[in-house]
């Protein structure tokens, strides 16, 4: 039975940050790693992905691939789609991208910041029982077109037909260096370096709990992008609006993961009722389909919020700060500037979550447990770094008189000494 929830009962909420107890193990699994290196990367793939490699076969030439077998289709839609994520990203570069920048003051003396790419990067992309070629373009695109030289890549995706779409993704991207490996074992290799794996300087890119584990753990070895945490969508619609539209909007996130936060917010309350039972009767006809049972349990615990002010129900969705937020209205155009939170927003009734993650060229890395409120989505600048620079040619008495005089009052004698002997 559907219970309507209301704008005050956000704070008895409780938003689960799913966490999990494979730290011990994940943390034996690093050690092993930087101890035995590639025996270890061999061991720990037998142990716990079944599979029987050599160290040889470590290293994936994709040169050798054979893509003779993919379809033609399915090769001009991965080209389509690293052409519209290219395009975006290219502009996302010239609108904000970081640039470095001096001033010289009256004595010549030069202040700056130099902005330089990040020198290596490793990308991690999942592939055990299912494959994400659009997670290669998404996740590489970005380090590419920031200037990054290097990019290493790890992917448990074993060599056959139904994986070709993710190493064809490799190939026209021009990323040759890429290793069969899987889980926290292959987190460790590029935070800490093997003989066949080079150490980078940042990992990005999701996994299931132990690959953020890892993640977590080899931060401040290296750096990460984020800890992404099970999908969410929230939707808000109103009047007018097809059931058929709603549904398949909200289904779409929640095939991801039986953990997914979803929400649905409307102004229209017998449309909530209205499509909670077109739903529920949607999800016995197709009972037999194998991913109605994540479905059915994600749509059981999906959150419904009824509100006749439209602007606190956007207060809800600003609260919960979800990964993906579906504006479904007549008139969307009014309501843009109540969406301050989640991190990515489609607007209008022939946009669609899905358009997000393959089609339109916007980044799909998200953050999410809310952390949208604070993080942004992957972007070119997450390849940059920004140095300081400053060169003074002349004394300037100025710059002796504030230090020296701050100086003693934080009681840092060399400081004093090191200010006044310039």
């Amino acid at each position: 039975m559907i219970r309507l929830l209301h704008y005050n009962d956000l704070r008895k909420l409780i938003i689960t940050n799913y966490g999990d107890s494979s730290s011990i193990l994940v943390n034996r699994i690093l050690k092993y790693v930087i101890r035995y290196g590639d025996d270890a990367l061999v061991a720990l793939s037998k142990r716990y992905e079944c599979r029987n490699i050599r160290k040889s076969d470590i290293s994936i030439k994709i040169n050798d691939i054979d893509f003779s077998g993919l379809d033609l289709n399915i090769k001009r839609n991965l080209l389509s789609c690293r052409n519209r994520i290219v395009g975006f990203h290219k502009r996302q570069l010239r609108e904000i991208g970081l640039k470095s920048w001096f001033i010289k003051n009256s004595l010549n003396n030069v202040l700056g910041q130099a902005c330089i790419p990040i020198k290596r990067v490793g990308v991690y992309i999942p592939g055990g029982k299912k494959i994400y070629p659009s997670s290669v373009f998404m996740n590489c695109v970005p380090a590419i077109l920031s200037g990054v030289k290097k990019i290493y890549s790890c992917t448990p995706a074993r060599l056959n037909k139904n994986n070709l779409p993710v190493f064809y993704a490799f190939k026209i991207l021009g990323i040759d260096n890429i290793y069969n490996i899987g889980g926290a074992q292959a987190i460790a290799a590029l935070a800490f370096g093997t003989k066949r794996i080079h150490k980078v300087n940042k990992i990005i890119g999701p996994g299931n709990r132990f690959v953020n584990t890892a993640k977590k753990l080899v931060f401040g070895s290296v750096g990460i992008d984020t800890l992404a945490g099970p999908t969410e969508i929230g939707i808000y619609f109103d009047r007018d609006i097809k059931i058929k539209k709603i549904a398949y909007e909200l289904f779409s996130q929640i095939e991801h993961d039986d953990k997914c936060l979803s929400f649905v917010v409307s102004n229209n309350k017998k449309g909530i009722f209205k499509f909670y039972h077109k739903s529920k009767k949607f999800l016995i006809r197709n009972r037999f389909n194998p991913k109605i049972r994540i479905i059915s349990k994600c749509f059981g615990r999906t959150m419904f919020f009824y509100n006749r002010k439209t602007r606190l129900c956007f207060k809800i969705s600003n609260f919960l700060a979800p990964e993906h937020f579906s504006l479904l209205s007549n008139n969307p155009i009014r309501h843009i500037g109540n969406i301050k939170t989640p991190g990515s927003i489609f607007i209008g009734r022939y946009n669609s979550e899905s358009f997000g993650d393959y089609s339109i060229g916007t980044n799909h890395v998200l953050p999410t447990n809310r952390c949208s409120k604070f993080s942004s989505v992957l972007n070119v600048n997450d390849f940059m770094l920004i140095k300081n620079i400053s060169f003074i040619r002349y004394k300037e008495q100025k710059l002796t008189d504030i230090a020296s005089s701050i100086s003693k009052i934080e009681r840092l004698f060399f400081h004093y000494k090191n200010s006044i002997c310039c």
